[in-house]
């Protein structure tokens, strides 16, 4: 069963900024670099540019680039971004 967020219009400033200026943001995300199962949080998918609230906890497919954001998934998007530039 998979349970996320669908990605909302707050969500979608939060990719754009990371897909923007990735190099700047890699620095306060956390890479996920095995097919290990992604506990609850906010991640960021490379391959599609999309920010995903993951409420239980899943596999991503194989190949897939993410990024952990937050360990929070009720985290605001207001605070997602602050994390992502530093608080700039």
């Amino acid at each position: 069963m998979r349970v996320y967020e669908g990605m909302d219009f707050r969500l979608m400033k939060v990719a754009l900024r990371i897909s923007g200026d990735f190099g700047a943001a890699r620095s306060h995300m956390k890479p996920i670099r095995s097919s290990k199962v992604l506990e609850p949080g906010v991640y960021y998918n490379a391959g599609t540019r999309m920010v995903e609230r993951l409420h239980t906890p899943q596999r991503p497919a194989l190949g897939n680039r993410m990024f952990r954001i937050s360990k929070n998934p009720a985290e605001s998007a207001d605070e997602l971004e602050s994390k992502i530039t530093g608080g700039r």
